[in-house]
């Protein structure tokens, strides 16, 4: 199958035998029928949930469906062959409009990172600054506070609030310092996906890592990036 589209924006077609789904993540796929009706062919999507306490049925859900051909034809069943199995990922892809890699006006550096507070939840931050809900959303108090809405202070220490000034090209680059990967989204913008890594696999204990890896030429656009552990 082919990917052609992530989140809404458009990709050069890139050939994959699979596409791994974080929340609010998205794909089109184009899939070329055969030209035989000899075979049927079973598709799987298995939902992994470590989010959710072990328990049989939950983690992982293993959805299974069916491209029928011709009844009674054997089925040829999902399967994965290793190294060989090309995942889609969107580091290797490129916007269809061949938009190139944006000069860069600011840097923010972002840390994710987790605590256990006093309450004995473990929530997680960003820069050891925990969210939380202001009395006025931040929508409400930009319009409404003139010249002081460019002031970081009016929206309070823990909206964690960023100042950018108007047609500002800003590099994020984030860390993962929390236990499993974690999908982040910026709502209303696509942003160019320019670099990952280093990285390293779950259950790895930091020993290998999975090295950077750049696509600063055409690189893709989306709106929700899978930021995995480093």
């Amino acid at each position: 199958m082919r990917v052609i589209e992530i989140d809404g924006e458009y990709t050069e077609p890139l050939e994959v035998d699979g596409v791994d789904i974080a929340p609010a993540q998205r794909y089109s796929v184009l899939v070329t029928a055969h030209s035989t009706n000899s075979l049927n062919y079973r598709y799987n999507a298995t939902m992994y949930a470590s989010f959710i306490p072990a328990e049989p049925g939950l983690s992982p859900r293993i959805f299974i469906g069916d491209v029928v051909y011709k009844q009674g034809a054997p089925f040829i069943q999902p399967g994965y062959y290793g190294d060989a199995f090309r995942w889609a990922k969107d580091i290797e892809l490129h916007a269809l409009d061949q938009e190139p890699a944006l000069p860069i006006d600011r840097s923010l550096e972002l840390i994710i990172g987790s605590n256990v507070y006093s309450t004995g939840q473990t929530l997680l931050n960003v820069n050891n600054i925990t969210y939380g809900l202001p009395l006025t959303p931040t929508l409400y108090t930009a319009p409404s506070m003139g010249d002081m809405s460019a002031d970081k202070r009016v929206y309070g220490p823990q909206a964690h609030a960023v100042v950018l000034k108007h047609l500002e090209v800003i590099e994020l680059v984030i860390h993962n310092r929390a236990a499993t990967p974690h999908p982040m989204h910026l709502h209303g913008h696509s942003f160019q996906i320019t670099e990952y890594g280093p990285t390293y696999p779950l259950g790895s204990n930091n020993v290998t890592a999975i090295p950077v890896v750049k696509n600063t030429v055409v690189p893709a656009r989306r709106d929700t990036v899978v930021v995995d552990i480093h």
